[in-house]
């Protein structure tokens, strides 16, 4: 057996709105997904287990954009934007898409200072109702706030607790 090293980015493009800034984005964060939970301690258990409360803790997404366009600062605070971010995962010609697509109003712009000769940047920071992950062609998460799915591998987490509640 072979050793296999990680693949890594060779690079990555940012979709905004449907305009591409590939060579423009210089770092995107995607949503990290983290459930809610609570711990629970109680008699007859000889230690502490962590619980599911049923919903994900917020979900975040930020990037860094080094021009300074009208189309960005126009979009913020648009409730359904439309976001993507890729990126090509992988060595010497072998590549893979690792696709975030994300919808959500973008809540913050905050703008570089200006400097003389030098680059402005422009950081987007927002909130994100929808998403889903695929890598390599593949949907790993697919998650939607409202409409209460949480589909992690093909399996939809929360159906047990949509059908409880009767939606």
């Amino acid at each position: 057996m072979s050793l296999q090293l990680p693949k890594s980015f060779a690079g990555f493009s940012l979709f905004v709105d449907g305009i591409g800034y590939a060579g423009k984005v210089v770092e995107a964060k995607p949503p990290a997904l983290k459930i809610k939970t609570e711990d629970l301690e109680a008699g007859g258990l000889s230690g502490t287990v962590t619980l599911d409360m049923g919903y994900l803790e917020k979900l975040e997404f930020s990037a860094t954009v080094a021009e300074f366009t009208p189309e960005l600062h126009t979009v913020l605070g648009k409730p359904n934007l439309l976001y993507s971010l890729r990126a090509a995962q992988g060595e010497g010609g072998n590549f893979e898409a690792v696709v975030y697509q994300m919808r959500g109003p973008l809540n913050e712009l905050e703008t570089d200072a200006f400097k003389r000769g030098g680059q402005t940047a422009i950081k987007l920071a927002g909130v994100v109702r929808a998403f889903k992950l695929s890598i390599g062609g593949r949907e790993v998460w697919n998650v939607d706030i409202e409409a209460g799915t949480r589909i992690i591998g093909g399996v939809d987490q929360m159906a047990g607790l949509r059908s409880a509640l009767g939606y």
